[in-house]
């Protein structure tokens, strides 16, 4: 369990050994990822689920299911979240993605940069918090009931790439370059889930390099 792990250790809680040993079994598509709503993502959700995995009853993306895959394999335990949620006039509202049990429930919104950049990584938690606060802000001045959240927490799957500490640097300059928007917590993960690091953020320019305040890997 992540909590449990304090800086610079290793050591991660495993998954069970059954779910591990159908993970490595899985057979990833050669090339372009079939459709989302293809058998053959239908059926890894579906082994998802039988080995606890909780989901919305929603079709998950590619992405989506490799990280819960991911994360089970760690032995953290995560709902994903449904997203037809709405306001009073019947328009969809931004929530996070999932709810991270083994953390106390934390509501976490999960992105999976194309590339493992600061660039590609900022592009998509900028315009998930933007549309997530201008949204709840609205809501909360027009004294409507409130069914947006705010997004303050990410987890970026970097998919296969191994740790970057250029990168993490980058990354924990997030709330200095933004100074409109703060976030709480913000975590990485490498080398297909074998690496979950969480960033301390800066709070203001300058300073010492980044460290990892909680560190969980799997080796």
């Amino acid at each position: 369990m992540v909590d449990d792990i304090q800086s610079g250790d290793s050591g991660a809680r495993k998954g069970t050994p059954q779910f591990n040993d159908y993970r490595a079994t899985i057979v990833e598509p050669v090339g372009v990822d079939p459709p989302k709503n293809s058998p053959y993502w239908r059926d890894r959700q579906t082994q998802l689920v039988k080995f606890g995995f909780v989901d919305s009853g929603e079709v998950l993306w590619p992405d989506e299911i490799r990280f819960a895959e991911r994360m089970l394999s760690r032995g953290e335990s995560i709902r994903w979240r449904s997203t037809q949620v709405f306001d009073q006039f019947r328009q969809q509202v931004p929530v996070n993605d999932i709810s991270w049990l083994s953390r106390g429930g934390r509501l976490v919104e999960v992105k999976s940069p194309t590339s493992p950049t600061y660039a590609a990584a900022e592009r998509l938690m900028w315009a998930a918090i933007t549309r997530a606060n201008r949204r709840f802000a609205t809501q909360v001045a027009l004294g409507e009931p409130v069914t947006a959240e705010v997004k303050d927490t990410f987890i970026l799957d970097f998919g296969l790439t191994t740790p970057n500490t250029f990168l993490n640097e980058e990354l924990a300059q997030f709330n200095c370059r933004h100074d409109d928007v703060l976030l709480a917590e913000l975590w990485v993960m490498f080398n297909s889930g074998g690496t979950l690091d969480q960033i301390e953020l800066k709070e203001m320019p300058g300073g010492d390099p980044p460290t990892i305040v909680r560190r969980s890997r799997q080796d």
